[in-house]
């Protein structure tokens, strides 16, 4: 029940952004508040496959997706419209246009039961698996006048290849570190994706840079606006409308290197006050250019989605992509095993 009452205080959370109530006290009395200009919030709600066990429906969870989007819309839709916004909502997950078109026929059932125009809602689709990669005009099409466009997710695209292509002993990959977004099955991805959205008059966005800056420590903010800088300068090339990175220093980065390109940032911290300061200072620096990302489930905290981790931020799907690489290494050695040969990990063979 604590964790439905973190879905609960989310919910009520994203009622207060949405009508600029949102305020923190910390206990040293120093009070946050929103201020005049906000970023747009765009909210995503859990995949298809959860399901929200505190919600029933003639005796059987409810999908988590479902909830999350209805109790959203449900209180804030038109509050939205009347702000001069909307709706907006960031899909994770998918792996077929046929989910895609369910989530279209949410959509269309939720704006007729509010009377409100087809189209109110808009969605960006987050192209994180590799069979979803295979399908994004077919996702787009299945979306129609809903589909703001797609996202590129890297860690958990490189975690659905893992997965899909465990028994293949040919597709085993390197050490993550490795795998950038320059190596060329993601840079072909990438690509895929810009061309699929402009082809189709959507917009493309980029993957997450996932560096963050230490104000404590001066050499690892270098290091971090570097690779975030280096990172970002890669995708606007390629021709995405739009760039995503972790931390509210990225901001920086946007304005001064990359002009006036709209700036995605994915809000996380532990502590309440600590997202208000971050949605403060980057709507003084990027005004209208900034969309703000956070999932409605976890909005009580932000934080639980993203990790700060050795200067960088790792999503959930870091630790699956090395559970599934330390999988698909054994199903290699398995393979050379029955073969006569074994891998001894010093570069040789036994």
């Amino acid at each position: 029940m604590q964790d439905f009452m973190f879905v609960v205080a989310g919910q009520i959370n994203c009622m207060d952004a949405v009508r600029r109530q949102l305020d923190y006290t910390s206990p040293e009395g120093k009070r946050y508040a929103l201020g005049e200009r906000l970023a747009t919030l765009v909210v995503r709600p859990r995949g298809w496959h959860l399901d929200e066990k505190h919600v029933l429906v003639d005796g059987r969870p409810a999908p988590a997706a479902l909830c999350d989007f209805g109790f959203y819309f449900y209180h804030n839709a038109r509050e939205l419209l009347a702000r001069g916004s909307g709706p907006y909502f960031y899909l994770p997950k998918l792996e077929h246009y046929l989910e895609a078109r369910l989530w279209n026929e949410v959509f269309e059932a939720s704006q007729r039961s509010l009377a409100l125009p087809q189209g109110t809602v808009r969605a960006t689709v987050l192209v994180e698996t590799v069979l979803a990669a295979f399908q994004m005009d077919e996702i787009l099409h299945e979306l129609r006048e809903h589909a703001a466009g797609l996202n590129a997710g890297r860690w958990d695209y490189l975690f659905s290849i893992i997965k899909n292509f465990r028994h293949r002993p040919e597709f085993v990959l390197p050490d993550r570190a490795q795998l950038t977004m320059t190596v060329p099955f993601m840079r072909a991805y990438t690509e895929l994706l810009v061309k699929t959205c402009h082809r189709r008059g959507a917009h493309a966005l980029g993957g997450m840079a996932a560096f963050i800056p230490n104000r404590r420590d001066p050499h690892v903010t270098e290091v971090a606006l570097a690779r975030v800088r280096e990172d970002k300068i890669r995708v606007v090339p390629l021709g995405a409308e739009h760039i995503l990175a972790a931390p509210c220093d990225g901001g920086v980065i946007a304005k001064h290197q990359l002009g006036d390109k709209p700036f995605v940032l994915a809000v996380s911290s532990q502590s309440p006050h600590k997202n208000l300061r971050a949605l403060g200072q980057a709507a003084q620096l990027l005004g209208a250019h900034l969309r703000i990302v956070l999932p409605a489930h976890q909005a009580q905290a932000f934080a639980q989605h993203l990790r700060h981790f050795l200067g960088r931020v790792d999503l959930d799907a870091v630790l699956e992509l090395g559970e599934g690489k330390v999988s698909h290494q054994e199903t290699k050695q398995d393979n050379r095993r029955a073969h006569g040969r074994f891998d001894s990990g010093r570069g040789g063979e036994l």
